[in-house]
């Protein structure tokens, strides 16, 4: 894993980091890559300031659910050992119900991160070249705000644009 994931990051760098005409990220590769591996997609589509946010969000959610996991392990085998009824099981019981709900929640954020992340790589190779191409009619527009008075009295700002 740890050497495929080496491989990835060579070959993405290998592409270099500058967006050139030539090369466009597939959309569908780059939100498969974001599934499978945490900030994959964002280094395939050269956003390489993305990946470690998207690897740190879905790496603390993993770690915190295993956390929350172990503990509620550790809960149910002195559930096991104790006698059912007890002060001391009702309250070992009541802290696996909330490393359970813990556990949960974490799984759900570890869901939505890992979504979040592969729209964000599905998005960001749809717009790879937008920039270049939207500029050139934005160049030359000339912006104008003025101050507007209505007939009643209303007081408010103008936004005109004219495109070459």
């Amino acid at each position: 894993m740890k050497r495929f994931l080496l491989i990835l990051i060579l070959c993405a760098c290998a592409f270099g980091d500058g967006r050139d005409t030539l090369w466009r990220p597939n959309p569908s590769v780059s939100a498969g890559l974001s599934l499978a591996i945490p900030g994959a997609g964002q280094i395939y589509n050269r956003s390489y300031w993305k990946a470690p946010i998207a690897m740190a969000l879905e790496g603390y959610s993993v770690y915190v659910t295993i956390a929350s996991w172990r503990e509620m392990n550790e809960l149910e085998e002195l559930g096991r050992s104790l006698s059912a009824g007890s002060a001391e099981f009702e309250q070992a019981r009541a802290d696996w119900e909330s490393a359970r709900e813990r556990r949960n929640i974490h799984i759900w954020l570890l869901a939505g991160f890992a979504l979040i992340s592969a729209i964000d790589a599905y998005v960001d190779a749809h717009l790879y070249t937008w920039t270049r191409e939207m500029s050139r009619p934005i160049a030359g527009t000339n912006v104008a705000l003025s101050p507007l008075i209505d007939e009643r009295g209303g007081v408010g700002i103008s936004l005109s644009l004219k495109f070459p």
